[in-house]
């Protein structure tokens, strides 16, 4: 068994590295489809089958744009992915980027806009030669009638995605919502924070709400209440939040700062669009927001009724004397028990214990085999690389002796990126020859300490 797939009880889809590349329609909730590119089957859970996951712990560095220009040292990338609300140099990207410019004048600044007929960045535009050696180059990637899935509708998702983030951003702020169905807005918008977090974990993530649309647009109601959505998620993942929605409602009459179109802000529209980006990064840039409290936590304990089967037919219990239960695995067939654990965000390196035991009266050797898939990372490949995060763990042969419990290492200070939830898999090799013990063996659970 080659290849990593994770239980159908976690939603997540199946399949090999070129099937994770491979289109991912999204399904309505309850409703089964095949994947026509993979010939999968999958039962939607409202969401893209990615998405129920990677909307967990993925928030980016707060301030972390403004406070790298404050301090001079470093080059700086500054991503911007959305409509046409922010492509023309009249609008409150290239606005934004002619502010910071003036902010810091020691940079370098550069400007490049997407080219969606030509797939690639237009050549760079220079907006300020700075007083020293360092550099901020803009990357605006907004694009009439796209929504959050653009930057990984392309057949093969990777190419528009690292061509759109060709280098690691320092901040990346997305702004979507006029070309995008209500049922699918904060699917589609978690899972393209989980792309851009999943491969650049350490950038700045910023929401910008939209301006609502005149009162007599047709889908008026329906576009303010994908900008609830957007600031709903900015606020549950910690993400950063440029909230104009609510900047043009305090405006009053915002009709009269909105094109004829119903959609695009006239220039007085985009002038306080403007206002509210400088207000955003000009407060990042006199303080960083708070970081998360360190975890007080070094250990956690997964018990046996957190996992669920994955193959075979393992079979829990309650063995006499002990309170916690136990999966019974057997000695001539593979079974395997699969669950999910969140690493909290402070730990960068932890060592695993199986926690198992043995019958009262036992010989031979039992081999045990842990595996890990960082479900966050796994889901965007490298180009030419294979997935990241999946880890195949190192059979471990223990002499089978008379002991009720024990603990065994079967992963020292492997490093995961704390935040995002990881797969383990817990299977006993069976029917090999390493292992001889014809008796069952039990798996307690896991037992996950901080190691860095």
């Amino acid at each position: 068994m080659s290849e990593w797939t994770v239980p159908t009880t976690f939603q997540l889809r199946r399949g090999t590295t070129a099937e994770w590349a491979a289109a991912n329609p999204v399904l309505a909730a309850g409703e089964p489809g095949v994947d026509t590119t993979t010939g999968e089957q999958r039962i939607g859970d409202g969401v893209s089958t990615w998405s129920a996951l990677l909307g967990v712990g993925v928030s980016g560095q707060s301030g972390r744009l403004m406070s790298t220009l404050r301090r001079g040292r470093q080059d700086a990338v500054l991503a911007v992915l959305g409509d046409s609300t922010g492509n023309e140099t009249t609008e409150w990207v290239y606005g934004l980027t002619t502010w910071i410019a003036q902010q810091f004048p020691a940079y370098t600044v550069t400007y490049r806009l997407w080219n969606d007929a030509g797939q690639a960045y237009d050549s760079p535009v220079t907006i300020q030669t700075g007083t020293g050696s360092k550099s901020l180059t803009v990357y605006n990637g907004s694009v009439p009638g796209a929504g959050y899935n653009y930057p990984f509708a392309s057949a093969v998702k990777t190419d528009r995605f690292f061509a759109m983030l060709p280098v690691a951003p320092t901040a990346v702020v997305v702004s979507f919502g006029y070309n995008s169905s209500q049922s699918t807005y904060r699917a589609s918008h978690l899972e393209l924070a989980g792309w851009v977090l999943g491969n650049y974990p350490n950038a700045e993530y910023v929401v910008t709400s939209q301006p609502p649309m005149a009162t007599t647009a047709t889908d008026a109601a329906n576009h303010l209440a994908r900008q609830q959505d957007a600031r709903d998620v900015a606020a549950r993942e910690g993400f950063g939040l440029i909230d104009v929605t609510q900047r043009f409602i305090d405006f009053g009459d915002y009709d009269a700062i909105i094109n004829a179109d119903k959609i695009h802000p006239l220039a007085a529209g985009s002038a306080l669009w403007l206002d509210e980006a400088k207000r955003y990064f000009g407060r990042n840039a006199q303080r960083q927001q708070p970081r998360t409290a360190p975890a007080a936590v070094t250990r956690i304990f997964v018990p046996a009724q957190a996992f669920s089967v994955y193959a075979g037919t393992p079979t829990i219990t309650f063995p006499s004397g002990v309170i916690t239960p136990k999966w019974d695995m057997d000695p001539t067939t593979e079974e395997m028990i699969a669950t999910i654990v969140d690493i909290p965000p402070q730990w960068a390196a932890v060592d695993v214990d199986l926690v198992w035991g043995s019958p009262v009266t036992t010989s031979g050797a039992v081999v045990w085999q842990v595996d890990s898939y960082s479900l966050t990372l796994a889901m965007v490949p490298q180009s030419g690389k294979p997935l990241n995060g999946a880890t195949a763990g190192t059979p471990v042969t223990v002499t089978a002796v008379s002991n009720a419990a024990r603990v065994t290492r079967v992963f020292a200070a492997e490093r995961f990126v704390g935040g995002r939830p990881v797969a383990f898999r817990v299977r006993r090799i069976a029917a090999n020859a390493a292992d001889t013990s014809t008796q069952d063996h039990f798996v307690f659970g896991l037992m996950i300490s901080r190691s860095e």
